[in-house]
């Protein structure tokens, strides 16, 4: 995946990131849903799986990015180890539910379904899921050219189709999160094309503080599309 933040977007994008793993989770599996052993492809920082521990005892969160686990979020529920989709590090049939937030993109192929096959107890469930916060309609009210993605990412790519996954959810929705002035700002400056075009308009080069104030000025939401998936083992 291509890096595209330097130090001072990578801060503003650790800053505030808001809670749309849980908010899928939710929509997915209801409150009663409770799991041993959970297992988190792809987790990253770690969000993804303290959104799944809540549903779980213990939670396994695989990563190929050492940099990106050194940096995962702590949990007593949460074991981080090293792996990829296609050789996930953890005992045969030992996994009662799957998620994959954001990482099928990147790692769905026939190796992966096998993996999955393998570490999943029988009728065990998977959710694959990913999100896309809406920002172009803000940037344009702040006057800042909306770069469009030419990338083939697809943020509905799930497991459909595949036999062995029984499909019980397929869904799309767009949500609207309540959202303060400082949190939107560190998602907007979160990028480095927003970030360099808020310097310019307030011409500084650290433009957080009065964007803070212009954004205090009136209520916002940040809005966001929710792609999610569920599909019990056969």
């Amino acid at each position: 995946m291509k890096e595209q933040y330097s130090e001072t977007t990578a801060y503003h994008y650790a800053a505030y990131r808001p809670p749309l793993h849980q908010l899928i989770l939710s929509k997915a599996l209801s409150d009663a849903d409770h799991y041993k052993n959970g297992l988190d492809v792809g987790c990253g920082t770690g969000y993804s799986s303290v959104a799944l521990g809540s549903y779980c005892q213990h939670v396994y969160g695989v990563d190929p990015s050492r940099s990106m686990l050194e940096k995962a979020t702590p949990h007593e529920k949460i074991t981080y180890m090293e792996g990829a989709g296609e050789n996930i590090p953890v005992e045969d049939q030992s996994v009662d539910i799957v998620t994959l937030a954001g990482v099928l993109s990147y790692t769905k192929s026939d190796r992966l379904v096998a993996e999955l096959k393998r570490v999943c107890k029988p009728n065990a469930i998977l959710i694959p899921y990913d999100f896309a916060v809406l920002l172009d309609d803000l940037s344009q009210q702040f006057g800042i050219p909306v770069q469009r993605d030419m990338s083939d990412y697809d943020h509905s790519l799930n497991f459909s189709g595949i036999s062995d996954f029984q499909e019980l959810i397929v869904d799309v929705q767009e949500v609207s999160l309540g959202v303060s002035a400082t949190a939107l700002a560190h998602i907007l400056l979160s990028d480095s094309h927003r970030y360099d075009a808020f310097s310019k308009k307030y011409q500084i080069s650290n433009p957080f503080q009065l964007l803070v104030n212009d954004l205090s000025k009136a209520q916002h939401s940040l809005k966001a599309n929710i792609f999610f998936s569920k599909y019990q083992i056969r």
